[in-house]
């Protein structure tokens, strides 16, 4: 439970990976997390300011880096909500990384307690090039003249 009032971050779930390949190469390491959070129907009685909550997908590396994060900030009676992080990283090849989720909450509740979460993340890897690189983007030949976006 998340519970009442503001409180330090939370982590609610860690992923631990070890990438392929041959050390001194690059593998990505695509993440994806989902958090559900539930509360009650009177919602709007007792976050009647700001009040919210923030998720963050964490690279647990010494210093930590946020990947991506969400806010959730009801301003009726919402009871649910669903917030989804995903981020794409280079990661060094034939080492073990370890991913967080964690969640905090900013506001205070004029009155009892709020909220359950639920979370699921998942981390892949993949190598990049025949020798490791450091940027993943794609690109197609241009377009003849009076050739559709549509033809092969």
């Amino acid at each position: 439970e998340a519970g009442q009032g503001s409180f330090s971050p939370r982590t609610v779930g860690t992923v631990s990976i070890t990438t392929g390949g041959s050390a001194g190469g690059t593998q990505f390491v695509a993440l994806h997390g989902k958090l559900s959070l539930f509360s009650n129907s009177s919602f709007a009685t007792y976050c009647t300011g700001t009040c919210g909550w923030r998720i963050e997908l964490i690279d647990d590396a010494s210093p930590s880096t946020i990947l991506d994060d969400a806010i959730w900030r009801p301003r009726d009676d919402s009871d649910a909500s669903t917030m989804s992080l995903h981020a794409v990283v280079a990661a060094p090849a034939a080492t073990a990384k370890s991913y967080s989720m964690r969640i905090w909450y900013e506001g205070t509740f004029t009155t009892g307690s709020f909220t359950k979460y639920d979370f699921s993340l998942v981390a892949e890897t993949f190598p990049f090039g025949s020798t490791g690189g450091s940027v993943l983007g794609a690109s197609r030949p241009a377009r003849a003249p009076g050739q559709s976006s549509t033809q092969s």
